[in-house]
This record gives structure tokens, sequence and C-alpha cells, in this order.
């Protein structure tokens, strides 16, 4: 029985995911890009609920504006020239 082309280019595409996931998992670079991004998420949710607070201190928004230019940077680096802003 010949093998499904559908089914064998899907497991092909979850296998190559896999795999970059794991090189990037290894590169310490993006270790390093991880954990500036991590505490990030917490503004996606923090100020949209009632009873939120209302903002931050100039301090906790000029670390997360550093934070989220060098994950910007991180990325826009790794992406092809035709994509880059």
């Amino acid at each position: 029985m010949a093998a499904d082309p559908e089914l064998t280019a899907e497991t092909r595409a979850w296998l190559t995911k896999s795999a970059n996931d794991l090189r990037a998992v290894l590169d310490p670079t993006l270790l390093e890009i991880v954990d500036h991004a991590a505490p990030l998420t917490e503004y996606a949710w923090r100020f949209r609920y009632p009873g939120a607070p209302e903002g931050i201190d100039a301090e906790e928004a000029g670390e997360a504006l550093k934070a989220a230019r060098l994950v910007h940077d991180a990325i826009v680096s790794r992406v092809p020239p035709e994509v880059r802003p």
C-alpha cells in the first residue's frame, strides 16, 4: 500500500516544525530573547479588566520598552530581508 501523499506532507511539516523548535531551544541567543519576552505577556492582560491598575510607573515602562525593543530587534534580524519593516 502506497503512502498517502497528503499525510506524508503533513507528517513532514510537523517533523520539520519540531526539529526547528528543538534547534531554537538549544540556541542560547533565543533563550535570552525568551527570558526578555516572557514578562511582556503580562501587559496583554494586566490593564484589560475592571479593577486593574491604571498604569505603571516610568521605571517599569522603561524596562518593558527596553525588553520589547530587544525582542523586536531579535525577531527582525531573523526574518528574511523582504519582510523586514
